[in-house]
């Protein structure tokens, strides 16, 4: 037993695999580290074993993912350091950080290992809880999920507690830039 492995002819006739070169096919494995075995057979049938080991990383080094309230919209900035068959980062958003629904999509930047800052304006945010995430995309429809960020909405009121420390009684000032109704 070592598995299914194909054999590799040596080109030409000779024994000597200094500098042998071939291709194998890694497509499937999950991320993390994997090892694996090269058997090698001489004509008397005398075998040696080699052993390697293969590292699936992330196609996508995520740096950081931000989401920011500016006037009743939500930026959202994210940045990475290497990318390789990046296809697209889908954006998704959710009410309750529990069911997510695609809002729109970024192009990716292909394979690069450079610095690349990307952004996406999340118009008409609901109520309090605006989770968003990113779904980054392969060209080979591989895809992975960004941590998810929250942006809570402003209420629209400011107050203002006073005397601060208090002994008996508490000031409650409350404004407002907006035409609200407030119950105590």
């Amino acid at each position: 037993g070592f598995g299914k492995g194909k054999p590799v002819s040596i080109p030409g006739n000779t024994t000597d695999t200094t500098g042998l070169v071939f291709n194998a096919n890694f497509d499937g494995l999950s991320i993390g580290k994997h090892a694996f075995y090269v058997r090698a057979m001489d004509d008397w049938g005398l075998t040696s074993v080699d052993s390697f080991t293969v590292t699936v990383s992330l196609p996508v080094t995520l740096l950081n993912f931000r989401a920011q309230l500016v006037q009743n919209e939500v930026q959202l900035t994210w940045q990475t350091s290497s990318e390789f068959n990046n296809d697209y980062f889908e954006i998704d958003h959710s009410t309750d950080g529990m069911q997510f629904n695609a809002i729109g999509d970024v192009k990716g930047n292909g394979t690069s290992s450079i610095l690349n800052n990307y952004n996406f304006t999340a118009e008409h945010p609901e109520g309090d809880g605006n989770y968003y995430r990113l779904k980054q995309v392969d060209i080979d429809g591989y895809y992975t999920f960004s941590p998810v960020v929250n942006v809570k909405l402003s209420t629209g009121f400011t107050y203002l507690v006073y005397p601060n420390p208090a002994t008996n009684e508490v000031n409650i000032m409350v404004s407002s830039d907006k035409d609200q109704q407030m119950v105590f």
